[in-house]
């Protein structure tokens, strides 16, 4: 059995990065060698052998790992460059200077201390803006390989994991949005129970975007008129 044990801190510098210019150069943009980021981690691996014998051999590797990135520097007078682009959340993701890499910036419900969501008069949820959602990169990786040889036969199996970070799911997305989720099973009826008892019958009603807001409801309180529009007959 073997152990191996790594940490590391670096920093890198010249980073190419692509930078905006003025119209009157005639290109839209330049890339330059300027950014500057900071990573530190540590990782360990175990290498085995559990069985050895004359005509059978198992090998295993077990590693796993934690790092940080963290943007230091772009350019002279830029803090923020997008790296992305998700036209369908309005979200994007950046690197900032004293963030970590590959941050999500969107829109999220305002809640209060304890967890409590803040609705308008309407009883609509407030949202807030430009609000750091997470980083695209994960909080631990790791692996397992394994290998068996027995005589002139080989198999080898080998797993990779991730634990944290953010990614958006445009499946997901479409999913809530029409209700097809597993994440939504069982609101339907809440929500026709809602509109038996509200809504009258002389009301012809257009269910737009109920999917994408159900996923979002803890209570038949939360329904609102974000996802119902009412049109008179």
């Amino acid at each position: 059995m073997a152990f191996d044990l790594t940490y590391f801190d670096r920093k890198d510098k010249d980073q190419p990065i692509s930078i905006p210019v003025p119209g009157s150069t005639g290109y839209t943009g330049l890339s330059i060698n300027s950014g500057q980021s900071s990573a530190n981690g540590i990782e360990l691996t175990i290498n085995a052998t559990p069985v050895k014998t004359a005509d059978f051999r198992w090998d295993l590797s077990v590693n796993i790992a934690k790092s940080d990135r963290q943007v230091d520097y772009l350019a002279e007078g830029i803090t923020r460059r997008q790296l992305d682009y998700m036209s369908w959340y309005a979200l994007i993701m950046v690197e900032e200077v004293g963030e970590e890499w590959g941050t999500f910036i969107g829109r999220k419900r305002k809640r209060t201390a304890d967890g409590t969501l803040v609705l308008t008069t309407s009883g609509r949820p407030v949202w807030e803006t430009e609000q750091n959602l997470g980083s695209v990169l994960p909080d631990y990786t790791g692996g397992i390989n394994t290998s068996f040889k027995y005589k002139d036969w080989d198999l080898a199996i080998g797993i990779d994991w991730q634990a944290g970070g953010m990614f958006s799911s445009t499946s997901n997305m479409f999913s809530y949005y029409s209700g097809l989720h597993e994440d939504t099973v069982g609101l339907n009826a809440k929500i026709l129970m809602y509109l038996h008892h509200h809504i009258s019958t002389d009301t012809f009603l257009e269910i737009t975007s109920i999917g994408y807001m159900i996923h979002h409801m803890s209570s038949l309180e939360l329904l609102d008129w974000d996802i119902i529009s009412q049109k008179t007959c």
